[in-house]
């Protein structure tokens, strides 16, 4: 057994967020809020695009539910309308999700920063500012969800 310590891991988290905000990003917080959206909106972008097959054969099947097997749907889909028809209707999702994840990431990394400063506890601050992010993403891009049902 070694008998030189290792220093203590207080808490990740903090040291993530601290060592964030003393380097700062290029251009200063603003740019760094560009760079947290853009990343949000690609990651979902990306989520609902490999998401879209499993998404178009969940809707075939409430639409026609009791009058096709479920297991039947995509051979179905891939035969009658080609591979590419298992992402119809996928960039209409895309331009909706896309500010949604964009908002969610800022605010969650916005939060984070702030919790920090309140509590030292990972799950406690992950959790609020995940929940916290989730409401303001949701209460922001209401009005586009609104819109878009009236249409």
């Amino acid at each position: 057994m070694s008998t030189t310590q290792q220093p203590e891991r207080k808490n990740t988290v903090v040291s993530t967020v601290q060592n964030a905000s003393a380097t700062g990003a290029k251009g200063g917080k603003i740019a760094q809020i560009f760079d947290y959206m853009a990343c949000g909106g690609t990651a979902g972008m990306i989520a609902r695009t490999c998401v879209a097959p499993v998404e178009r054969v969940k809707i075939i099947y409430q639409v026609n539910r009791g009058h096709v097997n479920y297991s039947n749907i995509p051979g179905t889909i891939l035969k009658e309308e080609g591979f590419l028809a298992f992402w119809k209707g996928n960039s209409a999702a895309v331009i909706r999700v896309i500010p949604y994840s964009s908002l969610q990431f800022v605010a969650y990394e916005e939060y984070r920063k702030a919790l920090v400063t309140v509590s030292d506890h990972a799950t406690v601050i992950n959790l609020a500012s995940g929940s916290l992010a989730g409401l303001t993403a949701t209460t922001l891009t209401y009005p586009l969800d609104l819109v878009r049902a009236k249409l």
